[in-house]
């Protein structure tokens, strides 16, 4: 059984990754191509006279999506993220600045939002790895081109990592379900 020290000096803080596809214009395309594929799997399904394993034009389809999906992929950063002391969590909170003159969120946490989950994903990435698994050096110029060129659903995606990661609860096993 490992003593109180040895506890406290293995802690470990939980890790999570998230995956950004630079090349977000490829989505529409390839959610066109699976509305479409959707669409012909049901009827092949619903027409008898569909008695062949394939229809040529969902074949073509898929192998235009296999495509399409490898570049998406090819155009995609994972970001691997570690949790943070709390205490570093709430300095982060003061260091984003005050809140935003009229945003109502921000007024009600008492700080900006926008700065603070910047900060705070910048903080809580260990390290950035390309398509071919490469660790990726993210210089400060990097962070800026990088958060400049991401959507919305993209920062919210990290935000949530980061909030997986702190803010998110751990149940720990109790003596009677060991």
């Amino acid at each position: 059984m490992p003593s109180v020290d040895e506890i406290l000096n293995g802690a470990k803080f939980p890790t999570t990754t998230v995956d950004i596809c630079m090349r977000q214009d490829l989505n529409t395309r390839r959610e066109e191509l699976l509305a479409y594929m959707t669409e012909g799997e049901k009827t092949k399904k619903d027409d008898k006279r569909f008695g062949q394993p394939d229809i040529p034009e969902l074949v073509q389809a898929q192998a235009e999506l296999d495509q399409l999906e490898e570049e998406m992929i090819q155009h995609t950063l994972t970001i691997h993220m570690t949790g943070i002391s709390s205490a570093e969590y709430n300095s982060l909170q003061r260091q984003s600045g005050k809140p935003r003159d009229g945003n109502r969120i921000d007024l009600s946490v008492g700080f900006n939002l926008q700065n603070f989950y910047a900060m705070l994903i910048k903080r809580c990435t260990m390290k950035v790895t390309s398509y071919s698994g490469d660790s990726v050096e993210f210089t400060p110029e990097r962070w800026k081109t990088f958060l400049e060129n991401i959507t919305d659903a993209q920062f919210d995606l990290l935000g949530n990592g980061t909030k997986q990661v702190n803010r998110d609860t751990i149940l720990t096993p109790t003596r009677g379900q060991i």
